[in-house]
């Protein structure tokens, strides 16, 4: 249901009580993303098939264990160049998709830290994944636990640097409730308990409670028509944004289809916010989500947005994407400030025996509906390939560049990543890799340039099924 899925509902705070409410705020914290990916992470390493049920209609999963050494000539990002700084990283990367009879998980994502050696800079932990795992009840009615963690900035106009950055995650559970599902007509029921916390930002800390309802028009396996809304009642932690709170309505029409070359989803419908202090505000809504296969090694997948929505929301629709990984970047306005977001992606993908790359650009634009002086619009590209040198050795390298407009500031950044890898397996097992990164960033502020240059050494075990 949140937040794509259609629905309708009504409020249903009741269910939880304040006092549950709270300890729930404390339990989901950086704490509670570890616990999450440790817990994936130990799943996929005993590989036990029983726990997801009798019977295992399909499964895969990618773990790879790292170990790196890294150094940073100018980690602090300052200008002039700071002092440099090497770190030791731990690293575990998954990727996961498992159904079962009872059971049905997928997932992606890292986690890391960074140990300073020369304590120049604070160490730091990063939590990038985004997992879903549910547990059906009785045939039909299945309970879902999702989760979002990332690493964003605090200041979209300081530097990237530790100091910079915090753990946001997104956690949400609930029953859904599929009625009908295999007849041309049908229904869903949803309700759902978000939670949100971010390490520094207060005012994106927040309890959310939704009811949801859809009918669903059912023509063959391959298409389907629903209509239905949805009801969400936000409350935010922070006694200071009390102010923020709100009730959310949506109304929409949904079309998905899944043809041979071509699945497509389309929403469209109506907003409307009622704040508990102010005015409301109404404004339309649409999702254009597309992949497009010309043959079995060219693809293009495009994704488009309008909608309003705050950053709590707009972190949780990686859920969505879980199964379509869009590279495109962007830097997430943490906080309580509900904006209007317009948002275009395509990327074009395309392989071969030995070489595999892909280019997507990408525009964001943040319109900031109470909040004067902080829109902003991103527009970049990311560019990728994959060239395999020998049996065991491959070349990777990835170009990212995006250009970030301050409305109100009269101010521009353009930021330049770049980074090539060199990669080598040794057995079926393990495998190395060396590389070098290239941060650039040019403004038209006096004194926002800095660079810096990384170089990079790992050791990984991979696991797999």
């Amino acid at each position: 249901m949140y937040p794509n899925r259609i629905s309708t509902g009504l409020c249903c705070c009741f269910l939880l009580p304040t006092t549950f409410s709270s300890v729930i705020s404390v339990v989901i914290t950086r704490t509670f993303a570890t616990t999450f990916a440790i817990a994936i992470a130990g799943a996929l390493i005993l590989h036990s098939t029983p726990i997801w049920g009798q019977t295992t209609r399909g499964e895969g999963y990618d773990l790879q264990l790292e170990l790196g050494l890294e150094y940073r000539d100018n980690p602090l990002r300052t200008n002039p160049r700071g002092p440099s700084d090497a770190f030791l990283v731990p690293r575990a990367t998954f990727n996961l998709f498992r159904l079962g009879a009872v059971w049905e998980a997928r997932g992606a994502g890292f986690v890391e830290y960074n140990r300073s050696l020369d304590n120049v800079v604070s160490d730091e932990f990063r939590a990038n994944l985004a997992a879903v795992v549910d547990r059906e009840i009785i045939p039909g009615l299945r309970w879902t636990f999702q989760n979002v963690a990332r690493v964003e900035q605090v200041d979209l106009l300081a530097a990237e640097t530790v100091d910079n950055r915090q753990q946001t995650n997104v956690f949400i559970t609930g029953p859904s409730w599929q009625i009908r599902p295999r007849s041309a007509w049908g229904g869903a029921v949803d309700a759902r308990f978000i939670n949100s916390h971010a390490e520094e930002t207060d005012e994106f800390n927040s309890n959310r409670l939704g009811l949801s309802g859809a009918v669903v028009r059912r023509f063959d396996g391959n298409r389907r028509v629903s209509l239905g809304a949805e009801f969400t009642d936000v409350r935010f932690s922070d006694d200071g944004q009390s102010n923020f709170d709100y009730q959310r309505h949506d109304l929409l029409a949904r079309y998905d289809s899944t043809q041979a070359r071509l699945e497509l989803n389309l929403t469209g419908g109506l907003t409307r916010i009622e704040p508990d202090q102010g005015g409301s505000l109404t404004e339309p809504l649409a999702r254009i989500r597309a992949i497009w296969t010309a043959d079995e090694r060219r693809s293009i997948q495009a994704l488009a947005v309008y909608e309003l929505t705050d950053s709590v929301r707009h972190l949780a629709s990686e859920l969505d994407q879980i199964d379509m990984p869009f590279v495109g970047g962007g830097r997430l306005p943490v906080g309580a400030e509900l904006f209007q977001l317009s948002s275009v992606e395509v990327g074009w993908h395309q392989r071969s025996d030995r070489l595999r790359w892909s280019v997507t650009p990408y525009y964001h634009d943040y319109d900031f509906a109470r909040v004067q002086g902080s829109d902003f619009d991103e527009l970049g590209v990311n560019v990728s390939a994959s060239l395999r040198l020998t049996r065991l050795m491959s070349l990777r390298t990835v170009l990212r560049s995006e250009r970030r407009r301050f409305s109100a500031q009269d101010r521009r950044d353009t930021d330049s990543r770049a980074s090539v890898f060199l990669n080598r397996r040794f057995t079926p097992r393990w495998s190395g890799r060396i590389g070098a990164i290239r941060h650039q960033r040019d403004s038209n502020v006096d004194g926002a340039d800095n660079r810096e240059n990384m170089i990079m050494a790992y050791l990984t075990f991979h696991a797999g099924g």
